[in-house]
Protein backbone atom coordinates (compact mmCIF):
# COMPACT_ATOMS: atom_id res chain seq x y z
CA UNK A 1 0.00 0.00 0.00
CA UNK A 2 3.00 2.47 0.99
CA UNK A 3 4.99 1.43 -2.41
CA UNK A 4 1.44 2.11 -4.22
CA UNK A 5 1.34 5.99 -2.83
CA UNK A 6 4.95 6.42 -3.23
CA UNK A 7 4.86 5.17 -6.48
CA UNK A 8 1.56 7.14 -7.82
CA UNK A 9 2.89 10.39 -6.35
CA UNK A 10 6.54 9.91 -8.10
CA UNK A 11 4.57 8.93 -11.36
CA UNK A 12 2.35 12.02 -10.95
CA UNK A 13 4.75 14.19 -10.32
CA UNK A 14 7.20 12.66 -13.09
CA UNK A 15 3.95 13.05 -15.47
CA UNK A 16 3.94 16.66 -14.16
CA UNK A 17 6.72 17.93 -15.01
CA UNK A 18 6.94 16.12 -18.40
CA UNK A 19 3.93 17.83 -19.70
CA UNK A 20 5.83 20.99 -18.11
CA UNK A 21 8.69 20.55 -20.33
CA UNK A 22 7.18 19.58 -23.68
CA UNK A 23 5.10 22.98 -23.40
CA UNK A 24 6.39 25.20 -26.02
CA UNK A 25 3.33 27.77 -25.68
CA UNK A 26 4.58 31.39 -24.59
CA UNK A 27 2.86 32.36 -21.44
CA UNK A 28 4.65 35.45 -20.17
CA UNK A 29 6.76 38.49 -21.36
CA UNK A 30 9.25 36.52 -19.65
CA UNK A 31 8.87 33.56 -22.34
CA UNK A 32 8.90 35.65 -25.40
CA UNK A 33 12.32 37.52 -24.41
CA UNK A 34 13.92 33.88 -23.38
CA UNK A 35 12.75 32.50 -27.27
CA UNK A 36 13.25 35.73 -29.40
CA UNK A 37 16.66 36.27 -27.23
CA UNK A 38 15.87 39.57 -27.26
CA UNK A 39 14.33 42.54 -24.69
CA UNK A 40 10.97 43.38 -24.65
CA UNK A 41 9.56 46.57 -25.56
CA UNK A 42 5.67 46.48 -24.96
CA UNK A 43 2.74 44.66 -25.25
CA UNK A 44 -0.21 45.92 -26.89
CA UNK A 45 -3.89 44.39 -25.76
CA UNK A 46 -5.93 42.80 -28.88
CA UNK A 47 -8.91 44.42 -29.58
CA UNK A 48 -11.47 43.09 -31.39
CA UNK A 49 -14.76 44.18 -32.25
CA UNK A 50 -13.89 47.60 -33.40
CA UNK A 51 -13.70 48.50 -37.41
CA UNK A 52 -10.36 49.05 -38.85
CA UNK A 53 -10.11 52.68 -39.43
CA UNK A 54 -11.18 52.94 -35.69
CA UNK A 55 -8.27 50.66 -34.86
CA UNK A 56 -5.80 52.36 -36.50
CA UNK A 57 -6.25 55.80 -34.75
CA UNK A 58 -6.92 54.51 -31.61
CA UNK A 59 -4.44 56.53 -30.01
CA UNK A 60 -6.04 59.50 -31.69
CA UNK A 61 -10.02 58.99 -30.59
CA UNK A 62 -8.99 57.22 -26.86
CA UNK A 63 -11.76 54.81 -27.71
CA UNK A 64 -9.65 52.42 -25.89
CA UNK A 65 -7.44 53.80 -23.00
CA UNK A 66 -5.32 50.49 -22.30
CA UNK A 67 -4.72 50.71 -25.99
CA UNK A 68 -3.71 53.63 -25.86
CA UNK A 69 -1.43 53.92 -22.70
CA UNK A 70 0.61 50.60 -23.85
CA UNK A 71 1.35 52.79 -27.39
CA UNK A 72 2.25 55.72 -25.17
CA UNK A 73 4.76 53.14 -23.28
CA UNK A 74 6.05 51.83 -26.54
CA UNK A 75 6.90 55.06 -28.08
CA UNK A 76 8.65 55.80 -24.81
CA UNK A 77 10.38 52.08 -24.72
CA UNK A 78 11.91 53.13 -28.30
CA UNK A 79 13.15 56.79 -27.25
CA UNK A 80 14.97 55.72 -23.81
CA UNK A 81 16.56 52.36 -25.34
CA UNK A 82 20.01 53.23 -27.09
CA UNK A 83 19.43 51.31 -30.15
CA UNK A 84 16.65 52.76 -31.16
CA UNK A 85 16.35 56.78 -29.99
CA UNK A 86 17.74 58.35 -32.79
CA UNK A 87 16.18 55.78 -35.29
CA UNK A 88 14.94 57.84 -38.69
CA UNK A 89 12.81 54.35 -39.94
CA UNK A 90 11.20 51.71 -37.97
CA UNK A 91 9.45 49.00 -40.27
CA UNK A 92 7.08 47.00 -38.70
CA UNK A 93 6.55 43.03 -39.99
CA UNK A 94 5.17 40.04 -39.50
CA UNK A 95 5.00 36.37 -40.62
CA UNK A 96 1.41 35.65 -41.31
CA UNK A 97 -1.25 38.07 -42.25
CA UNK A 98 -4.06 39.44 -39.55
CA UNK A 99 -0.96 40.01 -36.86
CA UNK A 100 -1.96 43.61 -36.67
CA UNK A 101 0.89 45.43 -38.46
CA UNK A 102 -1.20 48.36 -39.97
CA UNK A 103 -2.99 48.54 -36.36
CA UNK A 104 0.59 48.77 -34.95
CA UNK A 105 2.36 50.98 -37.56
CA UNK A 106 -0.49 53.35 -37.68
CA UNK A 107 -0.80 53.74 -33.62
CA UNK A 108 2.82 54.22 -33.51
CA UNK A 109 3.09 56.70 -35.92
CA UNK A 110 0.50 59.08 -34.65
CA UNK A 111 2.07 58.83 -31.15
CA UNK A 112 5.37 59.79 -32.57
CA UNK A 113 3.34 62.92 -34.22
CA UNK A 114 1.43 63.43 -30.72
CA UNK A 115 4.78 64.10 -29.05
CA UNK A 116 5.65 66.82 -32.15
CA UNK A 117 8.12 64.50 -33.99
CA UNK A 118 7.23 64.62 -38.16
CA UNK A 119 6.31 61.22 -39.54
CA UNK A 120 5.03 59.58 -42.76
CA UNK A 121 3.86 55.88 -42.84
CA UNK A 122 4.69 54.68 -46.46
CA UNK A 123 2.67 51.25 -47.03
CA UNK A 124 5.17 48.71 -48.77
CA UNK A 125 2.40 45.97 -49.37
CA UNK A 126 2.16 46.30 -53.02
CA UNK A 127 -0.31 43.09 -52.83
CA UNK A 128 -2.78 43.90 -50.46
CA UNK A 129 -2.09 48.16 -49.13
CA UNK A 130 -4.69 49.21 -46.55
CA UNK A 131 -2.79 51.72 -45.27
CA UNK A 132 -5.25 54.09 -47.02
CA UNK A 133 -8.58 52.22 -45.67
CA UNK A 134 -7.31 53.02 -42.15
CA UNK A 135 -7.79 56.91 -42.75
CA UNK A 136 -10.44 56.42 -45.24
CA UNK A 137 -8.41 57.99 -48.12
CA UNK A 138 -8.56 56.84 -51.73
CA UNK A 139 -5.64 54.81 -52.73
CA UNK A 140 -4.95 56.69 -56.09
CA UNK A 141 -0.53 56.37 -56.19
CA UNK A 142 1.62 54.98 -54.10
CA UNK A 143 4.81 53.22 -54.20
CA UNK A 144 4.72 51.24 -57.18
CA UNK A 145 4.02 54.82 -59.20
CA UNK A 146 6.96 56.57 -57.58
CA UNK A 147 9.08 53.88 -58.89
CA UNK A 148 7.99 53.56 -62.12
CA UNK A 149 8.30 57.57 -62.07
CA UNK A 150 4.87 57.84 -62.99
CA UNK A 151 4.37 60.03 -60.06
CA UNK A 152 6.51 61.89 -58.06
CA UNK A 153 6.97 61.70 -54.53
CA UNK A 154 5.29 65.19 -53.47
CA UNK A 155 2.02 64.01 -55.45
CA UNK A 156 1.84 60.60 -53.75
CA UNK A 157 2.00 62.15 -50.14
CA UNK A 158 -1.41 62.60 -48.57
CA UNK A 159 -0.72 65.09 -45.98
CA UNK A 160 -2.50 66.82 -43.65
CA UNK A 161 -4.32 63.94 -41.93
CA UNK A 162 -3.34 64.50 -38.69
CA UNK A 163 -0.59 67.22 -37.30
CA UNK A 164 2.95 65.64 -38.06
CA UNK A 165 1.75 62.96 -39.83
CA UNK A 166 1.59 62.36 -43.27
CA UNK A 167 0.98 58.72 -45.41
Amino acid sequence: MGLGLVGGLGLGLAFAFFVAFIDDRVKSSFDIEGVVGLPLIGIIPQIKRMDQADKAQIVVNNADRQVAEAFLTLHSSLRLKDDSKNAKCILTTSTIPGEGKSFTTTNLALTFAAHGERVIVVDCDLRKPNIHKSFRVENLKGVIDVCAGTSSLDASIVRGLQPNFDI
